[in-house]
Order: structure tokens, then sequence, then C-alpha cells
């Protein structure tokens, strides 16, 4: 919304639908880190698959989880998995 009025301020958008300016931004900041560890994810998944071309959902979840664990502390680790699930990479 605010790229297509960017006339309009912030505030007055986010009064329309309701909403505190913190609210958009913890929202902003929320969607920025779950894409970064979406695209890591997605990363690992195509390097295991580009070494292992035929390795299954599995067993690829149990070559993952030791370098999500290092990589995603304080994320949660599950939501990832399932990002990758439906993106199925």
């Amino acid at each position: 919304m605010r790229q297509k009025h960017p006339e309009e301020s912030l505030g007055s958008l986010c009064d329309l639908f309701g909403v505190t300016r913190q609210a958009y931004y913890d929202a902003a900041e929320h969607e920025k880190k779950t894409s970064i560890a979406h695209m890591l994810v997605l990363s690992l998944v195509r390097e295991y698959r580009s070494n292992i071309p035929f390795i299954g959902t599995r067993k690829l979840l149990f070559l993952l989880i030791p370098d999500l664990t290092q990589q995603l502390t304080g994320e949660g680790t599950l939501k990832h998995l399932k990002a990758m699930r439906s993106k199925r990479a």
C-alpha cells in the first residue's frame, strides 16, 4: 500500500487499517527475518540435492537438522522445514 500511495504518510495509512506504527515496523522486521531464514533453508536443500540428487525427504531432514540448529539459533526450526516442504526445492 505504501508503494502505491507514496504521498500518504505512514501514520495515516496505519490509522486507515487500525494498526499502530510500531505494529507495522514489527511486522516488517518479522517478515525480513523469516524470508532470510527461508532462503537459508532453501540454499541448504539445493546444496544437498545437487550433491545427492535423489535423496528422500526424511534423509534430507536428518542431514539438515545439525546445519539448521547451528545457523538458526533462536528461530523455530520446524517452521522453516515446513517452508522447505511447501517449496519442494
